[in-house]
């Protein structure tokens, strides 16, 4: 009771990382005290989002931690992106690299594997849908680029942004990037679709392909 009051009174301003991981918790672990727990996970992962971001099977790791606990940790970042999208929904017109950059880092919160995605649009820049269109690689191989069309067509888009992001928190492209960028540019000229930009997300920084004066000419060939 005393922790559930701790929580509506401070909405957990002022608490230390492992008093909110201790709150988190109290919903998992009822009738057991989580202070020793939550300072193992901090100790642990190191900071906060290090304990969400850990992998489900190093929280079971963690002496005290079992599959019901485990998963409500997992669960935080996938709700906090369904939040953010559903508050931050679509529409929003990204007429800059600064907005876009902003509106994809939402959307890969909690994203912690290589996910290339598409931002569909419309002639003015309006978000129309963003769809993941693939898992674990950029290479082309690995993205089904009829989808990617399909996509285009159904939301009767004019044009898009790639996107895809570095686990490793190193937003520099690679060869396998700038080849697939290529690959889904010209399948996507098959429609008059173009692709106006391709970012790509590491830690909490991003470049754009369209900036750099490096690879500006895929999207203005």
């Amino acid at each position: 009771m005393r922790m559930r009051e701790r929580i509506i009174n401070s909405s957990l301003d002022g608490l230390a990382p492992h008093e909110i991981i201790e709150s988190l918790l109290f919903y998992a672990l009822p009738r057991v005290n989580t202070n020793e727990i939550a300072h193992d996970l901090i100790n642990a992962f190191g900071s906060i989002s290090g304990v969400f971001d850990a992998s489900y099977e190093d929280l079971l790791k963690v002496k005290g931690i079992g599959a019901n606990a485990a998963t409500l940790i997992k669960m935080v970042p996938i709700m906090c992106r369904a939040y953010i999208g559903d508050k931050y929904s679509d529409g929003e017109i990204l007429g800059s690299t600064e907005l876009s950059g902003q509106y994809l880092q939402r959307k890969y919160i909690g994203i912690l594997e290589e996910t290339p995605s598409i931002v569909l649009m419309d002639n003015k820049c309006r978000v129309i849908n963003w769809c993941i269109i693939g898992h674990g690689s950029m290479a082309a191989a690995d993205i089904n680029v009829r989808k990617v069309i399909e996509f285009a067509v159904r939301c009767n888009a004019t044009c898009t942004i790639l996107c895809h992001n570095h686990p490793s928190g190193v937003a520099l492209p690679s060869r396998q990037d700038i080849e697939t960028t290529r690959v889904i540019i010209n399948a996507l000229k098959t429609i008059h679709v173009a692709v106006v930009d391709h970012i790509i997300l590491g830690g909490n920084d991003f470049v754009s392909l369209a900036d750099s004066a490096e690879y500006a000419y895929l999207f203005f060939d």
